[in-house]
């Protein structure tokens, strides 16, 4: 076979014809090419989200909820997870990156097959749920789409209520009535409160409905603990839901005690929502057009609770 020198210069090493350099220089090689790259990558600015406190919460809350590789799992090996990784590549997305679904893996995996799906067909890919709720219509919330139904949502070890229904229902109000002092409750607007000191999510005011959702989401995530029942002997969970195929996603991940839905009346819902908004409640002004989406959309469940 034909011969030639190492493209290398100075080393007079013979190769094949079609082989630029010899195995050393070749190695050289790879590893300069890829410091390069990892240079130009640390000076974009999306590199810096990696090192605020924020990312490494979320870093940290993935892998206590979902400790093991993914992929290895899959393969039928249980290799602990180092990293918490975006399913959509994010690509200096900010949404993506913030409130993109995430998966663990170790590094092995994060460094082959993830990579190789970053540089080809994971750029397109959908959200990664395969397993989320078929539409996606019907409000702010289901529109975060993985954000809003997360894969890695795993069955809780406390008992637990969900409560459905629209605006105006009273769901906040039924809790209260049911709910024991020493129990968890998971409200939007008791996270809102927390987060902003308000009443109500106003994007105007730059509230995030994406930091509301990672705090449910955290929340539920420690439910999902095996010692979460020494802290909480029941827990209750507030949630629209109209759609009855999304009352079954809950059901069938997080394998709740009962669903209880509130279906009040439109008309009633309106007019408590009005109440409201006069005693001072700063209810989106589209509050309306909400309630009658949740009873255009609403559909009843097999096994759900009603409560009328």
């Amino acid at each position: 076979m034909p011969v030639k020198p190492c493209a290398e210069p100075g080393c007079g090493t013979l190769v094949d014809v079609g082989t630029a350099r010899c195995p050393r220089h070749a190695e050289a090689e790879a590893v300069r090419r890829w410091r390069e790259a990892d240079a130009a990558r640390s000076h974009r600015p999306e590199r810096k989200w990696y090192f605020t406190a924020r990312w490494k919460r979320r870093r940290s809350m993935q892998l206590r909820v979902e400790p093991l590789c993914v992929h290895c799992l899959k393969l039928g090996r249980t290799t602990p997870a180092t990293v918490a990784d975006h399913v959509v590549p994010h690509r200096g997305n900010a949404a993506l990156f913030w409130f993109g679904e995430l998966q663990s893996l170790c590094d092995h995996h994060h460094n082959s097959a993830k990579q190789r799906e970053e540089r080809g067909a994971g750029a397109t890919r959908g959200s990664g749920g395969a397993d989320l709720p078929a539409k996606r219509t019907g409000g702010p919330v289901a529109e975060m789409g993985p954000l809003a139904y997360p894969r890695w949502f795993r069955g809780v070890h406390v008992p637990l209520t969900i409560v459905c229904g629209p605006p105006g229902a009273g769901k906040s109000t039924w809790v209260e009535r049911h709910a024991r002092k020493a129990d968890l409750v998971i409200c939007f607007d008791r996270i809102v409160a927390e987060l902003y000191g308000v009443k109500r999510l106003d994007r105007a005011s730059g509230h995030s409905l994406g930091d509301v959702l990672r705090r449910r989401n955290e929340m539920l995530g420690h439910l999902m603990r095996r010692d979460a029942a020494r802290r909480w002997p029941r827990a209750w969970l507030i949630v629209g839901e109209p759609r009855a195929e999304r009352r079954q996603w809950w059901r069938d991940r997080l394998g709740p005690r009962e669903i209880i839905v509130l279906p009040v009346a439109a008309a009633e819902c309106k007019r408590r929502c009005a109440a409201d908004a006069a005693a001072g409640d700063a209810r989106v002004e589209e509050i309306d057009r909400v309630i009658d989406d949740w009873w255009r959309d609403y559909r009843p469940r097999s096994g759900d609770v009603v409560v009328s």
